[in-house]
């Protein structure tokens, strides 16, 4: 699918909360936010960075007692808008290789860009605390996910506080209206990287 979604960095947990129990947020929710659930994300890449050099993410995460895997294409991140292809579906375990992808989609798309049986190396590491709330305005709905944790890479560990605020159908104006709202209230700015690229600046760092 084509994912659009607007990433909001919060300068710490506690405008994070505010933002999440806004009025503005309340005003759209269609049900309140739940408890944090933690979230632990591995990015994959072959030794050779194929992955990192065509600009393409493959990630595996274990959410409760489920894993899922997600490889999205190349994109680009503008003002805090990340817009680009993903594709997404559940998987066994942390991953070894392409092969132990299902076969589908995704798995075809990987194998596109490495071999079946090259090894994977998990670069980054994304180690979330995270609260979802399902918003809706005049028939667009928008998943609004808040994130509080570490990426790490390269031994390296920075913390994050994140809004996500994802369109699943309708206006990207409407998303792009709420992120303007929050941001006029609260201590929130365009996120200028996503989380895989951050920690891939963690990587490459020395």
């Amino acid at each position: 699918m084509y994912e659009q979604e607007l990433k909001l960095t919060a300068a710490n947990a506690e405008v994070l909360i505010a933002a999440l129990n806004s009025d503005t947020i309340q005003r759209y929710s269609l049900a309140p936010a739940p408890q944090p659930q933690r979230f632990l994300a591995k990015y994959y890449d072959t030794k050779n960075r194929t992955l990192e050099n065509d600009q393409c993410s493959l990630r595996a995460r274990r959410e409760g007692r489920k894993f899922r895997a997600a490889f999205k294409l190349p994109g680009h991140i503008t003002d805090g808008m990340s817009q680009r292809q993903e594709y997404e579906c559940d998987i066994d375990g942390w991953l070894k290789n392409a092969g132990k992808l299902p076969d589908g989609d995704l798995k075809s798309l990987v194998l596109n860009h490495i071999e079946e049986t090259e090894k994977l190396f998990a670069m980054v590491t994304v180690d979330m605390q995270r609260q979802i709330v399902n918003l809706e305005v005049n028939g667009t709905k928008i998943e609004m996910v808040a994130d509080q944790g570490t990426i790490t890479g390269n031994g390296r560990e920075v913390e994050i506080c994140e809004i996500e605020l994802e369109l699943k159908s309708g206006e990207i104006n409407i998303v792009k209206e709420i992120g303007d709202e929050l941001k006029a209230k609260y201590e929130l700015n365009p996120s200028r990287l996503t989380k895989h690229q951050i920690g891939l600046e963690l990587c490459n760092s020395r």
